[in-house]
């Protein structure tokens, strides 16, 4: 199933953030296999990777960035609606006007391209918003700034609700919380029924089967002069690295200039980028190349979590689907 500087942070993880239409898949009626239509969880166990399957006919998908970017966006455009409709003007975070990027990534063309989009997603960030995703000011700012005090205290309490008493429960959450309510109620309902869902990774590195995957793969990665022992090391790494030399930049206050063009990556910035890029595409086709060779195994032991845990909550899967 991606932080040294606080900017770095929250410029790293806008790039790497999920709402898809859901789709009601209940079956009903007559056999299918000696199963009964109603009974969908036993028809997911006869896939590979039934749980993949159940995202997709909750969520549309089973890339799950890409859903809860999507939910992200679809909450901004609710909060602008609803902002408006009490009367105030309202712009989405400098990160919620850019495209959803739907490009796959587990290819080996894209590992050769971008690496794992780590360096080029913060590039992208920065390109696309002319540099507005470095500013730490709110981009409702200038607008607050030509409301009276009072304009700006309801402007507040429209988005977020009014404060509650102390000891007592926020009831009216404004724009934002009705938003991400209306938006995310089925991903909420998810989550509430099937919590052990968000164990399903640790499980997959837990199950007895990963030890030697990990070995073969170390083994390959260390062939190609890197020296890794978990496959989620890597990724890690290169933005352990983005975060740590560009916040070095950052410290010079050279980070970035001003042309007549807009905001750019200084020349000492620009070459720290590119010394990162370079090293995130050569070690993210090791990667794929060292995956690949236990690729078979890695996919026998998704299957086997995936198959326990529907069979293990089959009634609840089924409640999912049929409501």
């Amino acid at each position: 199933m991606r932080r040294p500087s606080h900017l770095l942070v929250t410029i790293v993880g806008m790039a790497l953030i999920a709402i898809s239409c859901t789709t009601d898949t209940s079956i009903s009626g007559t056999t299918e296999n000696g199963v009964e239509r109603g009974d969908t969880s036993a028809m997911l166990l006869d896939s590979e990777f039934p749980v993949d399957d159940l995202l997709v006919q909750l969520f549309g998908t089973k890339d799950l960035d890409i859903y809860l970017a999507e939910q992200q966006r679809s909450i901004g455009d609710l909060v602008q609606v609803c902002m408006q409709d009490e009367g105030f003007e309202y712009r989405l975070p400098t990160e919620l006007q850019l495209e959803i990027d739907y490009t796959d990534r587990t290819t080996r063309e894209f590992a050769a391209a971008d690496g794992f989009g780590v360096t080029s997603d913060f590039i992208r960030l920065f390109v696309q918003t002319n540099g507005q995703a470095f500013q730490t000011q709110d981009v409702n700012q200038p607008y607050l700034a030509s409301l009276t005090s009072q304009q700006v205290a309801d402007f507040v309490v429209a988005l977020d609700g009014p404060t509650a008493e102390p000891g007592q429960i926020q009831t009216d959450t404004g724009c934002r919380g009705r938003s991400s309510d209306i938006v995310r109620a089925t991903w909420a309902e998810f989550n509430e029924s099937l919590p052990q869902f968000s164990a399903l990774t640790e499980e997959v590195d837990a199950h007895p089967g990963m030890t030697d995957i990990r070995s073969t793969w170390s083994s390959c990665m260390l062939d190609q002069g890197f020296e890794y022992l978990d496959l989620d090391d890597v990724e890690r790494d290169v933005t352990r690295r983005l975060e740590e030399l560009f916040a070095s930049a950052f410290s010079t206050g050279v980070s970035v200039v001003s042309t007549d063009a807009g905001l750019a990556f200084a020349p000492e910035t620009q070459a720290i980028l590119e010394d990162i890029a370079e090293f995130e595409r050569s070690v993210a086709v090791s990667n794929w190349d060292c995956r690949d060779r236990v690729r078979f195994e890695i996919d026998a032991v998704n299957s086997e979590v995936q198959r326990s845990f529907v069979d293990t909550h089959r009634s609840t899967i089924d409640e999912l689907l049929a409501s």
